[in-house]
């Protein structure tokens, strides 16, 4: 039986590096979704902040601000993520469209006989 079988499971590899410490088997996709959500909670902690200097530093009320926050910046991803599929729709359409009128124009140069009116 090889060491790296235990009661018939396997044992997870367990490496260790300076910066990140043990790991076991650990996806990348679960570290950027880690990092992705500690950016985002920096975000809302700074913006809550910035709105609770605003409101002129109040005690007793930082959820105030905390959920203003959250809300801004999910109002704002949401906008961000419109704008971006209108855009990736722009980008399909013209290109499509600039496909047909380069066809339409090559078809339109094989009827009138390769000449072109310029």
């Amino acid at each position: 039986m090889s060491k790296d079988r235990v009661w018939g499971y396997w044992k997870p590899q367990i490496r260790s590096s300076r910066r990140n410490g043990p790991t076991a088997g650990t996806d990348n996709g679960i570290v950027e979704e880690t990092l992705n959500v500690q950016q985002e909670k920096q975000e809302i902690r700074l913006l809550a902040y910035q709105l609770w200097i605003e409101r002129g530093c109040p005690l007793g009320t930082p959820e105030v601000d905390w959920f203003e926050a959250e809300e801004k910046l999910a109002a704002k991803t949401r906008a961000d993520s419109q704008t971006s599929t209108i855009l990736n729709a722009a980008k399909v359409v013209g290109s499509a469209l600039g496909s047909a009128a380069s066809l339409v124009n090559s078809m339109t140069g094989l009827i009138s006989g390769g000449k072109t009116s310029e």
